[in-house]
């Protein structure tokens, strides 16, 4: 049976929400005997590599078997004139991606949500740290980006604007959890548009990677305050106190409009027509991504409504 690429991702990703919402089941029951860093790491392992990679491959190339991979899902690598504009977005958004992440807990925290108590990864030595930037940093950097930039923004390569916006709704709520959603989904945006821009799925797998190993490398410097990794939280706890709070929150917004305007001119010879719309195709043909939308929204406010009444 072959469909169109629209519904054919719409299936892979609604197939996505399910495989990771089974999985939540079986590792949130404990029927897999591991220690707590077993655990997330185990969930971490087979999320990504079985319901992120596989599955929707899997279910995308059976549903649209013509469809050539490496040009739906942008795999070619970017033309080296875009790599200097790529890490500077990188870096910047290393930053815009932790204040959104502080406002998005700040706001939570005023409407009554509480922190999880958990100790979150312990970190026992630089093979820890390792083995997550593997499993934290490198493994979503590849299947993630595959699953949302490439497959389902891949087929709306006719219609840019909306695959922006529906790939990263979509991959907000793959998180399913409402502290993570914010900055997912913002994050989420600036990933498709760079994809879009330079038509290689590798600028946002660097960008994500580069996020990701931020944030480990702040766990892992809190725990090893020793470590020269734990500057980055000394000069992060800097730009947050008072004293520079203000100054740090503008240069934050100076990187938002600078992001924009690098984005602006990465294509600049041979633009992508992000106004173009391709043909209306049935509702139903969008049916698995409202369900994906659905299920994922519901989910992820369920995780807000169980914070404030815990």
């Amino acid at each position: 049976m072959t469909l169109t690429k629209k519904t054919a991702a719409s299936v892979a990703v609604f197939a996505t929400f399910i495989a990771l919402a089974a999985l939540n089941i079986v590792f949130y029951f404990d029927l897999i005997p591991l220690s707590d860093n077993g655990i997330d790491r185990a969930f971490t392992l087979v999320s990504q590599i079985v319901c992120m990679g596989l599955i929707p491959c899997i279910v995308f190339k059976a549903l649209s078997p013509k469809t050539e991979l490496v040009e739906h899902a942008s795999l070619k690598p970017p033309k080296a004139k875009t790599v200097p504009a790529i890490i500077v977005i990188a870096l910047m958004m290393l930053f815009i991606n932790l204040t959104v992440a502080v406002i998005n807990l700040v706001g939570l925290t005023l409407f009554g949500y509480k922190l999880p108590e958990s100790a979150g990864t312990i970190y026992t030595g630089v093979g820890s740290l390792l083995l997550d930037l593997v499993l934290v940093a490198v493994l979503p950097a590849l299947f993630e980006e595959f699953t949302f930039r490439g497959i389902v923004l891949g087929a709306y390569k006719d219609s840019p604007k909306v695959g922006i916006v529906l790939s990263a709704l979509l991959f907000g709520l793959m998180h399913t959890n409402i502290m993570q959603f914010l900055y997912a989904f913002i994050g989420g945006l600036v990933l498709a548009a760079i994809v879009v821009k330079t038509r290689s799925i590798w600028a946002s797998s660097i960008i994500h990677f580069s996020i990701n190993a931020f944030g480990i490398l702040r766990a892992y410097g809190a725990q090893h305050e020793e470590s020269v990794i734990n500057l980055l939280n000394k000069g992060l706890n800097y730009l947050f106190s008072e004293d520079m709070l203000l100054v740090f929150f503008g240069l934050v917004i100076a990187m938002c409009f600078a992001v924009v305007a690098i984005l602006k001119r990465i294509d600049k010879r041979d633009p992508v027509d992000m106004r173009a719309r391709g043909e209306r195709e049935p509702l139903r043909n969008y049916a698995f991504t409202v369900g994906a939308v659905v299920f994922g929204g519901m989910m992820t406010v369920a995780t807000l409504i169980w914070g404030i009444m815990r």
